[in-house]
């Protein structure tokens, strides 16, 4: 082999070791690439599985709180102005009334439930001008009297 010869030999078999090279960096590379798109499926797969259960977790409050709105509003039903008198004359045209809250469940404000319960005076549903929790022998056990004034 003549000196040509063996620089050509030693040329090509570099080209070919770099070939080599190349081909395993890519085959590397295509090997990372698939791991990627394994743990992204992975993930996806987990992603879509968390989604669901947080569907169903949200279904249930969902239901549970409309159940909740349900039976508050059932309870609400039985809310009632007990004892409804006239009092005094405040101005012309103007006569002051009260009235007992009755029937309250336990757990509500029953202050509140006075400032949004509406009464029937003369045909007019009106709102109380002043709720008051008064204490008395009723209250001991447990309801609070709440006076209705308009």
């Amino acid at each position: 082999m003549n000196h040509d010869e063996a620089v050509w030999e030693e040329r090509r078999a570099r080209y070919e070791d770099q070939e080599r090279q190349r081909h395993d960096d890519g085959m590397k590379k295509r090997e990372e690439w698939a791991l990627e798109v394994a743990k992204h499926q992975a993930l996806q797969l987990q992603m879509e599985h968390d989604e669901t259960v947080w569907k169903e977790r949200r279904a249930k409050h969902e239901e549970h709180e409309r159940q909740r709105h349900d039976d508050e509003i059932k309870k609400r039903e039985g809310i009632s102005w007990e004892g409804l008198a006239a009092a005094r004359c405040l101005r012309y045209a103007t006569r002051e009334y009260t009235a007992v809250l009755a029937h309250v469940p336990l757990g509500f404000d029953a202050l509140e439930e006075c400032r949004k319960k509406t009464i029937n005076i003369h045909g007019r549903d009106l709102l109380p001008s002043r709720c008051e929790d008064q204490v008395g022998d009723y209250t001991q056990r447990g309801n609070p009297l709440t006076i209705l004034c308009l």
